[in-house]
């Protein structure tokens, strides 16, 4: 006859292998590699980063790669007519979000829909945010130990070689190999300092008459 206290081990041990198999499916979060990308769908193919424990027969374990996630939409910064886009391509590192229920319906249509099935925190169910580094992958600093982006808002290319950063001194910095603008109106310049410009400058296309007291071509 089992004592109290070897009924309670049992007790715990019965729950702690309930809440295992009832957690050991439910998706989160996790890293994942991109294997392609979709620029016309905004889709991506990725394979999470992390192998799983596999319970073999014999109660020992081994470990194996997670299906590939497919057709999983990726994050970009966006709000009202804005968007914020940048390349993705094969070998990027991202992290994968996954939701709490089926979205198909409302990726396929938007608004509010129903969901077709009943999948809870499935692979199935993932978006994709590409952005983090590992260790590996991490950028390096763009011309300094001193790392100006540790301060300072950067857009940048990932070798250091071109960047525009806004300083908490309000200052814009640029540095780059070459610069277009393609303007169709006009390009206002106002500066309280410009060498050969006074307070305000306006510089039109060779193509536009400038209006009436709007300034000349630079």
């Amino acid at each position: 006859m089992q004592s109290r206290q070897e009924r309670e081990q049992d007790d715990v041990e019965k729950f702690r292998a309930l809440s295992e198999a009832l957690t050991v499916g439910m998706r989160v979060c996790c890293p994942g590699i991109i294997q392609s990308y979709d620029p016309n769908a905004i889709t991506v193919t990725v394979q999470a980063a992390g192998k799983e424990p596999i319970r073999k027969s014999d109660g020992t374990f081994d470990s194996a790669e997670l299906p590939l996630m497919v057709d999983v939409p990726v994050f970009f910064p966006r709000g009202g007519d804005f968007t914020l886009t940048f390349p993705i391509r094969k070998g990027d590192e991202c992290i994968v979000v996954f939701a709490d229920r089926c979205f198909d319906a409302w990726h396929q249509s938007g608004g509010i829909q129903e969901a077709v099935e009943t999948r809870l925190h499935d692979l199935s169910n993932a978006f994709a945010i590409v952005g983090p580094f590992s260790q590996v992958m991490k950028i390096t600093p763009p011309y300094s130990v001193a790392s100006p982006h540790i301060h300072n808002v950067q857009l940048r290319h990932n070798d250091g070689d071109c960047w525009m950063e806004i300083t908490p001194e309000k200052d814009i910095n640029m540095k780059c190999r070459n610069m277009t603008f393609d303007i169709e109106q006009r390009f206002v310049v106002r500066a309280q300092r410009w060498d050969g410009i006074q307070q305000s400058e306006t510089f039109y296309p060779p193509s536009i008459q400038p209006h009436p007291g709007g300034g000349g071509n630079a």
